[in-house]
């Protein structure tokens, strides 16, 4: 799974913690999770206190340039991927 998110989301945040709960039956399954922040560069310094306090167990990482975001076409988070093996989007969600 991939999910896009920000600081400034609360609903992001609200789907990342109700995901935290379900995750580690996720893991057995071998599901994986990549949290995808989309925060700017003067946002960017909430990230690491956000997640510390959090402790959400997924990998994090940023788009800082919104790059994916455009090369993906979605413009409202959260959005989130449910990505095959193969790296294809079987399902997305937005909201």
């Amino acid at each position: 799974m991939v999910s896009y998110w920000a600081t400034w989301c609360s609903p992001c945040k609200k789907e990342l913690d109700a995901i935290k709960e379900l995750y580690p039956n996720w893991q057995k399954d071998g599901i994986g999770m990549v949290a995808v922040t989309i925060d700017n560069a003067q946002q960017l310094n909430k990230v690491k206190p956000l997640l510390q306090q959090k402790k959400w167990p997924y990998q994090v990482i940023s788009d800082v340039n919104s790059e994916s975001l455009r090369n993906l076409g979605f413009q409202t988070i959260p959005q989130t991927f449910v990505v095959n093996q193969a790296g294809n989007i079987i399902y997305s969600h937005s909201g």
